[in-house]
């Protein structure tokens, strides 16, 4: 007599349903530090850059009796930035990685800047390292010259914080903006792409 075996139902059983959503549960937890790692990144790259642009900009001050670069009275940021041109190797230093608008200028000529590939804000008429230390000259873009502003969401970094260039060349990530955005008058001002 032949035993008749009773057709699988399609399903899972518990256990394997269960087996599943560990397997899942650990893919996650695996691949989330990756995800977080990545914009970490970008926050170094962007440190990186504004540690570049304070090089280029003491480079600049050297032959310019100590003032940071301002291409008039009234300084325009792309015309500030183009002074630089000689004294930072790449434009693309000026492009936050994180930033979500424009593109990065892959050029040394800094001619070419536009609002599009500079994505850092930009403090005129500064005295290099003659001023105070904790001054700002440039940082991730910011529409505020406030003291303890929140930069915004649609801000390079789209977190709660944003990379600062200080007036002795060191770069520190801030929550919130440190100080007032001064130039060497007192005058609150800030250059925004």
């Amino acid at each position: 007599m032949e035993t008749r075996r009773k057709p699988r139902v399609s399903g899972f059983t518990l256990v394997e349903l269960l087996v599943a959503v560990v397997i899942i549960l650990v893919l996650f937890t695996l691949l989330l530090p990756a995800r977080h790692s990545g914009e970490k990144q970008r926050r170094v790259k962007c440190l990186a850059n504004l540690k570049r642009l304070g090089e280029a900009i003491r480079l600049y001050t050297e032959d310019n009796l100590g003032r940071c670069p301002a291409d008039a009275n009234e300084a325009s940021l792309i015309g500030s930035m183009r002074l630089l041109n000689g004294r930072l190797s790449s434009a693309e230093s000026l492009f936050c990685p994180s930033t979500s608008w424009g593109r990065a200028l892959r050029t040394s000529d800094l001619t070419k800047l536009t609002t599009n590939n500079v994505s850092y804000s930009y403090v005129p008429n500064q005295i290099w390292k003659r001023g105070s230390p904790n001054a700002i000259i440039a940082l991730d873009w910011i529409s505020s010259t406030a003291a303890g502003t929140k930069w915004p969401s649609n801000s390079n970094h789209r977190t709660a914080g944003g990379n600062v260039l200080f007036n002795d060349g060191r770069v520190e990530w801030k929550n919130v903006l440190p100080l007032a955005l001064l130039d060497k008058d007192g005058k609150e001002t800030v250059l925004s792409p």
